[in-house]
């Protein structure tokens, strides 16, 4: 079940996430910033897809709250042990080149560089 109350992304403010909506930020230049509170019965995933400069899916990360997946690029990796328990979540999402690095409540929980021997071919991350 999407849940828009229980999504938002900071651009000056908080904002509710459109499903299928571009959320307009140049990641190897700025920060994205999620803010999520899973609901009862809600589905407990938000999934960041980056794009490359003609607009393709090219990689991204899958957040839920026990595990994440650089998408394309490995399997399912559990967190570290020094994840925040609570329940709100803020996510600032960085990514400069091929590195990714996830904080959740300023706290950096994912810390990765991909390349093309861990990405599938055609789906390198540009």
């Amino acid at each position: 079940r999407w849940d828009t109350a229980s999504l938002q992304y900071y651009i000056g403010m908080w904002k509710p996430v459109e499903r299928g909506v571009l959320i307009p930020v140049d990641l190897e230049t700025a920060y994205l910033h999620v803010k999520t509170n899973p609901a009862a019965g809600s589905r407990d995933q938000t999934r960041i897809v980056y794009r490359n400069k003609a607009g393709e899916a090219s990689g991204g990360v899958l957040i839920t709250s026990l595990a994440y997946k650089l998408l394309n690029c490995d399997y399912a990796s559990t967190y570290p042990p020094t994840l925040p328990t609570q329940v709100d979540k803020k996510w600032t999402i960085e990514k400069r080149s091929y590195r990714t690095r996830v904080f959740c409540n300023g706290v950096l929980v994912v810390d990765k560089t991909v390349s093309k021997g861990t990405c599938r071919p055609g789906n390198y991350w540009e």
